[in-house]
């Protein structure tokens, strides 16, 4: 058995002992490096804004020193100010730390992405949580110790933080080098590029724009500056960043609409003909008058937006008929499994059951004039009564393109690898807060195990699920500590909950979870925690 993973094995043991969620299985290590000095104390000058970078640990009961590797992949940088930043493998971490009565560090908010089972990032953070001790080697380098001096971890300098961390606008955003897709044999090529944020604009027609970072998948062309009105586009925007523009603006347009998307998105009502919610304004500019098709578009277990809907639809300034010549748009909304990113794709669409607008006679101009809305709602029963084949290109073909979206790192299900705090719950429109939510944490793992701190309890199970961002979720609660923790404790509450819940909803944004209990019974409510289960 390698090194590293006999660390990792007393790691995991170690936290399930203190009831933490495991960890991902470590990589092979490479050529552990000589033993580290001992730590010294440490003067805040010798460490602050250097990006370190986490190259070996040490563990102390067995002598053993062994190397990190990818050490650029899990950096740390210590603030002036007393705060921290760093990366653990594909996720971005925050959080404070104190160098009174030794060298403690405390975890702030973390993204919360799936890195991969070879990934290290969660005993990292780990190891961070659990530092009492630190300081420079001798040689250059930073050691860390957890408490106890149990565990050594030994640092080298990567530089200034600029020439070893993403840019503050783009630290912990998708990058395009994560993304793909299939374009199904369409004719297109794509390219993904990190468009840059535009500054929220109320003062050109036709109306409000603006948006943060994002990432736009161009199709025919690779610069975003050559996208002609008419080409498609895909776009995927970070949520609570874009909410965060337009609110501070005084325009909760975004905010509105992003919540009207996700209603659809957990289900899809009636359909309309009409007035279907949609982002951005830069690509659907003008009302919604023409709303067809409203489906689910196909989606498999990997990937990267499972949760959403689709449909062809109009944006005008003022009424028309529905011509062949009308630019209608295969429209999907939808979120990222994680609920972190808005994914927009709009796509050409025509179908030769159009009538040509040269060809409408005299009567049907009548027909429009004398009442446009009824006009146009009777060619939409007729564009909704054709198959998805009637279109070009074909409405499934477009369906598996928004599909195969892939995004590394992305996880599977909103509900994977994320500590979440029980807040309180809902029954009937009565609330019923946590007084210390801390006490109650549950943590869905990606390999389908469950874990659960209930109060002085813990518990485990298994769990299987059918969704992205909102899906059903199925719990079998495995052994469970039977304490009693008080005349106020909920222990028994949230374990009972775990196994009778339906379905889960992680709301826009990703830090949020709802679980709803049958017939309808309470409604769970969670906040997501990037530390790991205490």
């Amino acid at each position: 058995m390698s090194k590293l993973k006999s660390f990792a094995i007393l790691a995991i043991l170690a936290m399930l002992v203190a009831g933490c969620v495991p960890v991902p299985a470590p990589v092979t290590p490479t050529q552990a490096p000589a033993q580290p000095a001992a730590a010294t104390p440490v003067t805040q000058t010798e460490i602050v804004d250097i990006a370190w970078q986490w190259t070996s640990v040490t563990d102390q009961t067995t002598k053993e020193a062994t190397s990190v590797p990818n050490p650029e992949s899990y950096t740390i940088i210590f603030n002036a100010d007393g705060t921290l930043t760093g990366k653990a493998d594909c996720n971005t971490f925050g959080g404070v730390y104190s160098q009174e009565s030794g060298f403690t560090i405390k975890l702030g908010p973390s993204t919360m992405a799936y890195c991969g089972e070879a990934s290290l990032d969660a005993t990292y953070l780990q190891l961070l949580s659990s530092v009492a001790a630190g300081g420079p080697d001798g040689a250059g380098n930073l050691a860390l110790e957890t408490a106890g001096g149990a565990q050594r971890m030994l640092f080298k300098n990567g530089g200034a933080p600029q020439d070893a961390t993403p840019s503050e606008s783009s630290a912990g955003m998708i990058q395009p080098q994560q993304v793909s897709i299939d374009t199904q044999g369409l004719p297109y090529s794509w390219q993904a590029n990190l468009a840059p944020e535009t500054p929220y604009d109320a003062s050109q027609p036709p109306g409000p724009m603006g948006m943060p970072e994002h990432i736009e998948i161009n199709f025919g062309v690779t610069d975003p500056a050559n996208k002609q009105p008419g080409d498609p586009v895909m776009t995927i925007i970070p949520v609570t960043a874009y909410k965060q523009m337009w609110d501070q603006a005084g325009n909760p347009y975004v905010t509105m609409t992003t919540n009207h998307i996700y209603t659809w998105t957990v289900a899809i009502q009636s359909p309309p003909t009409a007035g279907l919610p949609a982002l951005p304004p830069e690509q659907v500019s003008g009302y919604n008058d023409l709303a067809v098709q409203i489906g689910r578009a196909q989606s498999d277990v990997d990937s990267a937006s499972r949760s959403g809907y689709r449909f062809v639809g109009r944006w005008a300034q003022d009424a028309n008929p529905v011509t062949a010549e009308s630019l209608l748009w295969y429209t999907y909304q939808g979120f990222t499994n994680d609920g972190q990113y808005l994914v927009n794709f709009f796509y050409p669409v025509t179908t030769a059951k159009l009538p040509k607008q040269a060809d409408l006679t005299t009567a049907d101009w009548d027909k429009f004039n004398s009442d446009p809305q009824a006009y146009i709602k009777a060619q939409a029963e007729m564009l909704n009564a054709l198959a998805p084949a009637d279109w070009q290109p074909d409405l499934s073909q477009l369906d598996a393109l928004v599909g195969s979206l892939r995004i590394q790192g992305m996880p599977r299900s909103g509900l994977h690898d994320v500590v979440w705090h029980w807040t309180g719950s809902t029954y009937q429109g009565k609330e019923n807060p946590i007084a210390d939510p801390a006490l109650y944490q549950v943590a869905y793992g990606s390999d389908g195990t469950l874990s659960v701190k209930a109060d002085c309890n813990r518990a485990s199970g298994e769990y299987t699920y059918d969704g992205g961002m909102v899906g059903g979720v199925r719990v079998t609660m495995g052994p469970s500590t039977l304490a009693a923790c008080g005349p106020d404790s909920r222990s028994e509450e949230l374990i009972n909950s775990l196994t009778a819940a339906q379905d889960y909803r992680v709301q826009p944004g990703g830090s949020e979870l709802k679980l709803n209990m049958p017939a309808g019974g309470p409604v769970l409510s969670f906040r997501a925690s990037g530390a790991v289960m205490q």
